[in-house]
């Protein structure tokens, strides 16, 4: 049935509550229908009729994994590959003591949760340095770095396994959460390894494609779509069987993830559980969506090859000019903040 709720907002919740208390004032309350498939939430959450009717992004795509935390950002992430690799080289040197690395990186070698810093660097030297564990990384949303990813010690908070040996790099890979603490994001587009920050500390990564492999050393390995039984199923209903019909509906998803008109009706389911995503009727409108979809993954990877001023008229007028005037093209005029006392940053105007 029914719940009966009242909302308390503002710095005068607590005058408020004295008010009712001694009888000065009567509270108002609301009725509210929780929503099983929202789960138990004491307010509304709007959303479109049949949004309750579409599958969940799970439901579509089977295969998802956390998002990578390191938890030791300065030892083994960077911007820079060859400075990321110089000082990987150097924690990785038995002939240098620990002492003399914490100078340098001090973090690396203090002691936390499942992180004996002395015992760990010990194991690695013996190990030795792998020039292969170094992959790209997509540290925050347009912000592509270079990681050590190292999967036999605790070096890495959340190493994920599974999703480095499952997942193809490069390849697109939708980014979103299940929940949101305040109001909800539009999915990610990476194409790399994905970090657990990328959106509000919750990041689950849904890879396009992974990969399959009976696990010994001669076995096949099969790289397919993401999708789950129903999604294969709703595929062959449409005679869209084809490999280019199966990635028609991960970039359906993104291109139905990225509409203002579905973000607003459905903005307070949204906050409540995976997106779930309206699946078109035909194979032609599938593919409509589709073309929307991939051309909008391409404005939202960082690493693809678009060429924006050759291939978008609108963006064509953007272009710098000769190297002559290239200083005053590229000088910083407005009026972004500027430093305070200490380590403050004060606004601009």
């Amino acid at each position: 049935g029914a719940l009966h709720l009242r909302d308390l907002w503002g710095t005068g919740k607590l005058k408020q509550l004295e008010r009712e208390s001694s009888h000065e004032e009567e509270p108002e309350y609301g009725p509210i229908i929780p929503v099983d498939a929202l789960g138990d939430i004491f307010a509304p959450r709007s959303h479109s009729t049949t949004y309750l009717t579409w599958p969940r992004l799970p439901e579509l795509f089977s295969v998802s994994f956390p998002g990578i935390k390191t938890s030791r950002d300065s030892l083994v992430v960077d911007i820079d590959r060859g400075r990321l690799e110089a000082r990987m080289r150097k924690y990785f040197d038995p002939t240098i003591s620990d002492e003399e690395f914490a100078v340098e990186i001090p973090e690396a070698m203090q002691d936390g949760y499942m992180y004996p810093a002395k015992e760990i660097r010990a194991v690695l030297k013996d190990l030795g340095f792998r020039p292969w564990e170094i992959l790209r990384y997509c540290y925050r949303p347009f912000d592509t770095r270079w990681i050590y990813w190292e999967p036999e010690t605790s070096l890495l908070r959340r190493k994920v396994e599974e999703y480095v040996g499952r997942t193809v790099f490069p390849s697109e890979c939708l980014v979103t959460q299940q929940k949101s603490r305040g109001e909800s994001s539009a999915p990610q587009l990476i194409s790399q390894v994905g970090c657990l920050d990328l959106l509000d500390r919750s990041a689950t990564c849904f890879p396009s494609v992974i990969v399959n492999s009976a696990g010994t050393l001669l076995s096949a390995i099969e790289i397919h779509a993401n999708l789950s039984s129903s999604a294969e199923a709703y595929l062959q209903s449409l005679s869209a069987g084809a490999a280019s019909s199966r990635m028609d509906i991960f970039h359906h998803t993104l291109a139905t993830t990225h509409t203002p008109i579905y973000r607003v009706e459905n903005s307070g389911a949204l906050l409540s559980d995976w997106p779930r995503i309206p699946l078109p009727a035909t194979a032609d409108l599938l593919a409509h969506s589709a073309t929307l979809g991939r051309r909008l993954a391409e404005l939202l990877d960082a690493e693809s090859s678009v060429r924006l001023a050759a291939e978008w008229s609108f963006l064509a007028a953007l272009k710098l000019p000769k190297n002559s005037d290239l200083e005053n093209a590229l000088k910083l005029t407005a009026g972004w903040g500027y430093r305070g006392q200490g380590r403050t940053v004060m606004p601009g105007q």
